[in-house]
């Protein structure tokens, strides 16, 4: 087991991407009883299956809904779903980094 002293953050400084942790404070009460109220959910077992590379076309819709709240009018068919920030982040670089043909 690691030391907890080994996995927390500097208050200054680059921000390191080499590790995946999560934000500290008070979150982890929130995150246990979401988890817990989720469990119950029958409804679960829809997100645990194999799940389209393009994703649930209502996730899609409401990223679209989402991002037309900030006056950006956006189509499914260019959402992009991923799982979590750093996931986001790195296929955002690959996008803008691709040779383009």
């Amino acid at each position: 087991m690691k030391d907890l002293a080994d996995l927390s953050r500097p208050g200054s400084g680059p921000i390191g991407l080499s590790r995946n942790l999560p934000f500290l404070g008070v979150s982890g009460r929130y995150l246990s009883r979401t988890l817990a109220e989720l469990s119950g959910a029958p409804e679960l077992s829809a997100f645990l299956d194999h799940q389209s590379e393009k994703g649930l076309v209502h996730h899609l819709h409401g990223g679209c809904d989402w991002l037309a709240r900030t006056g950006v009018k956006a189509d499914p068919d260019e959402i992009v779903i991923t799982c979590g920030a750093q996931h986001g982040t790195l296929v955002t670089l690959m996008a803008v980094a691709a040779p383009r043909a």
